[in-house]
């Protein structure tokens, strides 16, 4: 795996951990942004 397909990797793993912190514990935002938390890590685990 070279270079640029492993920090591909760990921006993609640290957007999918930020919204899944989000969802869990931003409770002021949720009931505005939940629905496209769920959608980002959806595609994330693609």
């Amino acid at each position: 795996m070279g270079r640029r397909e492993k920090r591909t990797i760990e921006s993609l793993l640290t957007k999918l951990l930020e919204h899944l912190l989000k969802l869990k514990f931003w409770d002021k935002e949720r009931e505005r942004n939940q629905g496209y938390w769920k959608g980002e890590i959806r595609a994330f685990r693609r």
